[in-house]
């Protein structure tokens, strides 16, 4: 039998509204950070006991496949997030609907993974390598860690990330021992990630019955229009993050990229909260934007000073403490050259910080399209400014290609955003939603034009 959903948030309840965000949140990053150090600690198991040739090759396979998870979600969580946010009672009818279309994508991703595998010729060990991490894209197309974000049940998402991560590091620590069971290390990869995904499956048969998988090409459609930028999004966003060693690989010296990755991986954590937090409030904004503009309004401009303050605090900090935290991490002077850099990537993050309450409003407002001309936006700064910058400074040149990539979202956001409000005010009392906002799994009648109330409210 389901379960009674929670009740929706109202313009008169703004406090409750924050309240339940940062309790979200709080669950998600206390989750994110055990499973990271789970996460840390089993890296350091494999490499310690794996030769640094064999951990390397583990590294890039699972990297690989990373990309190919993202390819095949395609936006398909953001989108059923946002979804089943706003048309709660009908959670079965969209995790049945983006669980086939996910699982659809999916098989293509493996399909195409194996193509490229084949004939590309790479070394045995790494063929093996791909095609068993790959294999994880099947259980992971039915992971409901989305759903229970858009619900706001956080602690089930909590239990599925440090589950996931749990097993992972315990089944390193008992069978991977020498570099002769590396190929272990996928197929530990696909059982933790396979049981946790069993476990929040389990939860959701128990609260709202069996999912039947089904393939309903004119829904499909509809899905993919809508989830295809958010995808394409995420997959910019995520080449933005390697252009910087990527160029310096190709452009400058090779210590230099050790320069920039040990100044970049200590705000990993940042950047771990940060993505928490959004996780935490863009269920409840893509809520209240159908039901309750005013206290949607209320929520981001509270969030986003709120992330404002953490913001500069991140970039202040970063800034002023960046020579003790590089000399504590990497003692002996080896790693000197990272303070500017950690120094410029700090004042980045904390541009991005803000920028996250912003792009999860503008994904709410059904803005993906606007929003993956953004994130290009994003990618074209620090292409430039990289090109630019890294012949002659190296890893410094790198970070501030960053920093220009964080300053171009975080204004091609706030831009964005402040004109999709406008233009909700124009449209006239929107109270119940946009059109564009309408259930996605029903097909809509176009509206005849005579219906609809041009700038002066004429018919």
């Amino acid at each position: 039998m389901a379960a009674d959903p929670p009740s929706q948030p109202t313009a008169s309840e703004p406090f409750p509204v924050h309240g339940r965000v940062m309790r979200s949140f709080l669950i998600l990053a206390a989750a994110q950070g055990v499973a990271g150090l789970l996460y840390l600690g089993a890296l350091t198991l494999l490499a310690n006991r794996l030769h640094p040739d064999a951990f390397g090759q583990v590294c890039f396979a699972e990297a690989a496949v990373a990309y190919l998870i993202v390819l095949s979600a395609m936006g398909l969580d953001f989108l059923g997030t946002r979804q089943v946010a706003r048309h709660r009672g009908r959670e079965t009818e969209y995790v049945t609907h983006v669980s086939s279309l996910r699982l659809f994508l999916a098989a293509l991703a493996y399909l195409l993974l194996a193509i490229i595998v084949l004939l590309s010729g790479v070394a045995p060990t790494i063929r093996y390598l791909l095609l068993l991490y790959g294999l994880a894209l099947f259980p992971l197309a039915l992971s409901l860690e989305w759903l229970f974000q858009s619900t706001q049940q956080m602690q089930f998402c909590a239990l599925f990330v440090v589950l996931r991560e749990a097993i992972f590091a315990f089944a390193v620590l008992l069978f991977v021992r020498d570099p002769a069971r590396m190929l272990l290390v996928p197929v530990l990869y696909l059982i933790a990630r396979s049981a946790a995904v069993a476990t929040l499956l389990t939860i959701f048969i128990r609260r709202f019955g069996r999912i039947r998988l089904t393939v309903d090409q004119p829904v499909w459609t509809r899905m993919l229009r809508h989830s295809v930028p958010i995808g394409l999004s995420q997959l910019l966003a995520a080449a933005i993050y390697l252009v910087g060693t990527t160029l310096l690989g190709t452009l400058s010296a090779d210590r230099e990229v050790g320069f920039y990755g040990a100044a970049a991986r200590p705000l990993l954590f940042v950047l771990v909260l940060v993505g928490a937090y959004g996780a935490a409030v863009y269920p409840v904004v893509s809520s209240l934007y159908v039901t309750s503009p005013a206290a949607f309004a209320r929520l981001v401009g509270g969030s986003a000073w709120l992330s404002s303050c953490a913001g500069v605090a991140v970039a202040l900090g970063g800034w002023s403490l960046a020579g003790w935290i590089i000399g504590l991490l990497y003692p002996g002077g080896a790693y000197a050259a990272s303070v500017p850099v950690f120094k410029v990537l700090a004042v980045a993050v904390g541009i991005g910080v803000v920028t996250t309450t912003y792009s999860r409003a503008l994904l709410a407002c059904d803005g993906q399209n606007r929003y993956l001309v953004v994130v290009a936006l994003q990618l074209t700064a620090c292409v430039v400014a990289c090109l630019m910058l890294v012949p002659a400074h190296g890893a410094l040149g790198a970070a501030l290609g960053s920093l220009a990539a964080e300053i171009a979202g975080l204004c091609g956001c706030v831009v964005v955003y402040r004109d999709a409000l406008r233009r909700r005010e124009v449209g006239g009392d929107l109270s119940h939603g946009p059109r564009a906002e309408c259930d996605i799994l029903v097909a809509q009648p176009p509206a005849a034009s005579s219906e609809r109330p041009d700038r002066e409210g004429r018919k």
